[in-house]
């Protein structure tokens, strides 16, 4: 199994580097450092900020996928049931629900172009944790529960020969659907299970070969007049020069009835989870923060998000802290940098952004505390020792659509030391109460309902 971390690849001098990375990897002393404060201090309305060490190499602690054990599933809160509600998928990645309850899935991969030729590193670090990366299905599945009885019974292909496909959005008989580079909208009509027309271009994105960012989450204004886009950067902190992150690290706006775009807020290295607060009607957003400054740091957040915002990447983090590393780049006054609202810990990796018992987000309703507030997907770390994420909270929000601290666990048990079972990914309500929750590392929909 080795040699397919080389492929391709020949001479002693590729044989001995791989030698000495297997035995740095096995070596923690020398590569990880470790957090030095307690978790629960970083996370909130006000986390604690600590000196970024300086890091010589990055710290690699992304654990083994070896799938969920026979009848093992994750743990839910007190009073919340977890079953199964879709198997046997193709890395699904995001979820969106129709108005008549079917369930859309996004099978994706990151694009060809991104995984065109992977370096060594990447096989490398393909073989390290036993995950699968494989050409993206580039397809929308649907899922319909036809006897309402909380378990998938019809599956079909409901859109496909898509270029990495991610947010999906329905307004007024045509279905919206954002690809890696592109945005294309198609004629639906309410009961189809499969779109066969030829869709119409909206809108190119950013992509290209430099694309470590490529998902591209969607959501329609209140109004229904604007699509905003999630666009995450090129690269980590603008390492590959900046021209490559043009108009990216931002959330558009577009307009649908020209077409035409705006950078409505910017600064967000990775944004993905987009959703409207009920109270305020406020768009609200969760970041990935960057990478390569130890396990203590920079904290990942969610945030309310105002049409100017600037969030300080690459040049600087969490409301003008700068990042020392970045010293060529044009920096703005720290004075302009937005204070992010809520933090939920470093390197957690925060993905679905689902607000409670919202019909757009398919109506999630389980009782309290989870009765006001918002559900969060945290991927999980790869860059953190000890590990984070791998886990869904809710964030309590009050009566002013204001975050309260502290996070309550909702979903668990996806990760147990080295051996990663499970990566919750996009979220969803199925109309009926409960809250779906897509795994793209085991292939399935837990669906969390009330016990």
């Amino acid at each position: 199994m080795v040699k397919d971390i080389w492929n391709r690849t020949s001479g002693r001098r590729r044989l001995l580097g791989a030698m000495v990375v297997l035995a740095l990897l096995s070596a923690p002393i020398i590569l990880k450092d470790r957090a030095h404060v307690d978790f629960d201090k970083v996370v909130g309305l006000k986390p604690l900020l600590t000196e970024p060490p300086h890091v010589w190499w990055p710290v690699f602690n992304p654990g083994h996928f070896v799938g969920w054990p026979d009848s093992q599933k994750p743990k839910g809160a007190v009073g919340l049931k977890v079953t199964v509600f879709a198997e046997n998928l193709n890395h699904p990645h995001w979820l969106y629900t129709l108005p008549n309850g079917d369930v859309l899935v996004a099978e994706t991969e990151k694009p060809i172009s991104a995984l065109h030729k992977p370096g060594f590193f990447k096989r490398l670090f393909w073989y390290l944790t036993q995950r699968q990366h494989t050409a993206s299905a580039d397809r929308i599945i649907l899922l319909r529960d036809s006897n309402h009885d909380g378990l998938a019974d019809q599956k079909k292909v409901f859109l496909d020969n898509l270029h990495s496909p991610f947010g999906m959005v329905l307004k007024e008989g045509r279905f919206y659907v954002a690809n890696s580079d592109a945005i294309f909208s198609y004629s639906y009509k309410t009961g189809e299970d499969h779109l066969s027309g030829v869709g119409q271009k909206i809108i190119d994105l950013p992509a290209g070969d430099v694309n470590q960012h490529w998902t591209r989450n969607i959501i329609l204004s209140p109004d229904g007049h604007y699509l905003y886009v999630a666009i995450g950067s090129a690269s980590n902190i603008g390492e590959k020069g900046m021209a490559l992150e043009q108009a990216r690290a931002a959330i558009w706006e577009v307009d649908l009835k020209n077409n035409s775009h705006r950078i409505y807020a910017g600064g967000m290295r990775n944004p993905i989870g987009m959703a409207y607060e009920p109270s305020s009607k406020a768009l609200w957003a969760v970041v990935d923060e960057r990478n390569g400054m130890g396990s203590d740091m920079v904290p990942d957040y969610l945030t309310r998000v105002d049409f100017g915002d600037f969030y300080g990447w690459p040049q600087f983090y969490w409301g003008g802290y700068p990042d020392r590393r970045i010293k060529k780049i044009y920096k703005p006054a720290q004075s302009t940098v937005a204070w992010p609202d809520y933090s939920l810990g470093p390197h957690v990796s925060p993905l679905g952004l689902v607000f409670a018992d919202t019909p757009e987000s398919g109506s999630v309703r389980l009782g309290t505390p989870f009765t006001k507030g918002a559900f969060i997907s945290e991927h999980g770390s790869l860059y953190r020792n000890p590990w984070s994420g791998y886990q869904v909270v809710f964030v309590p929000f009050n009566n002013k659509g204001e975050p309260q601290d502290k996070a309550v666990t909702v979903l668990s048990g996806f990760r147990q030391g080295n051996d990663v079972y499970g990566t919750p990914a996009g979220m969803t309500g199925d109309g009926r109460g409960a809250l779906l929750v897509a795994d793209d590392a085991a292939n399935r929909i837990w669906r969390v309902s009330k016990g």
